[in-house]
C-alpha cells in the first residue's frame, strides 16, 4: 500500500460529455480503530448501449467532486497491486475540474488506452483504506472515454456488503436498519437509480421497492 501521488490537474478532458457503459460497484468493511477496507469492482455493462469493440476507459476518479472540490475521499490509500492494466505507479489523485482518487494509464507515449474489456461483463477490481465512510449514493465516479473525452458523473452502486450477504436493507452501509435507509432507498427508487435496483434483475420497478419493504421489516 502506498500513499497517492502529487494531485494532477485534467488537462486531456474536452468540453463534451459523455455517458458510459460501465457500472462501480463498492462495498466496505470496519477493520477498526476508524479505518474502512474498501472493495471495488468496475463492470462493462453497456447499460447505455455505447460500447464498440476495443473501447478503451482510463482516468477512472471515484470519490469525484466537481470543482471547486475537495474530494470527499481524499484519504483513500490504494491497496497493490493496482490492477492490470494500471501500473502500480498509476494510483493518484485528480484536482481541478474532477476531485478524487484515481486509476491513471498514461499507456503507450501517453496515448491513455488504459483499460480496454473484450466483452460485456468483462470487470477490473480494486482495493484500499479510508477513514471516510460513503454510504449509498455519495460515492460519485468518472472516467476518460477512449484518448480524452471524459464521461459524465455516475453514482457507484454500494453493495449490502463485501462477501455477499449481511444486511441488505443496510441500505446506507453503516450497520443499522432505520428510517435513513429507507429514505434513502426510496430517494433512490423515484429517481430510477441503479442502486434501487434490490433484485438486481436490471431494472428498477416495483418488485424491487416490495422486495426492500419486506427486507426492511424484517431487520438484519
Amino acid at each position: 500500500m502506498r500513499s497517492l501521488l502529487t494531485a494532477l490537474t485534467i488537462a486531456a478532458a474536452t468540453s463534451t460529455a459523455l455517458a458510459s457503459p460501465l457500472k462501480l460497484e463498492y462495498c466496505f468493511t470496519d477493520i477498526g480503530d476508524g479505518v474502512l477496507q474498501y472493495q471495488f469492482k468496475l463492470t462493462l455493462d453497456n447499460h447505455d448501449g455505447s460500447w464498440t469493440p476495443d473501447s478503451g476507459y482510463n482516468w477512472i476518479i471515484f470519490g469525484d467532486i466537481p470543482s471547486p472540490g475537495p474530494s470527499n475521499f481524499a484519504d483513500f490509500i490504494g491497496d497493490l497491486p493496482a490492477p492490470v492494466p494500471f501500473a502500480d505507479e498509476g494510483w493518484s489523485s485528480s484536482s481541478g475540474g474532477h476531485n478524487g482518487p484515481t486509476l491513471l494509464d498514461f499507456g503507450t507515449d501517453f496515448d491513455f488506452r488504459g483499460w480496454v474489456p473484450a466483452a460485456v461483463g468483462d470487470s477490473i477490481s480494486w482495493s484500499g483504506r479510508s477513514n471516510i465512510r460513503l454510504g449509498a449514493g455519495e460515492m460519485a465516479w468518472s472516467n476518460l472515454v477512449g484518448s480524452g473525452v471524459h464521461a459524465d458523473y455516475e453514482i457507484a452502486i454500494l453493495l449490502s456488503s463485501c462477501d455477499g450477504g449481511g444486511c441488505p436493507a443496510d441500505f446506507d452501509g453503516n450497520g443499522f436498519v432505520n428510517g435513513d435507509d429507507y429514505d434513502l432507498f426510496v430517494n433512490a427508487f423515484f429517481e430510477g437509480d441503479d442502486s434501487a435496483d434490490f433484485d438486481d434483475n436490471g431494472f428498477v420497478n416495483g418488485d424491487d421497492f416490495d422486495a426492500f419493504a419486506e427486507r426492511f421489516e424484517g431487520g438484519c
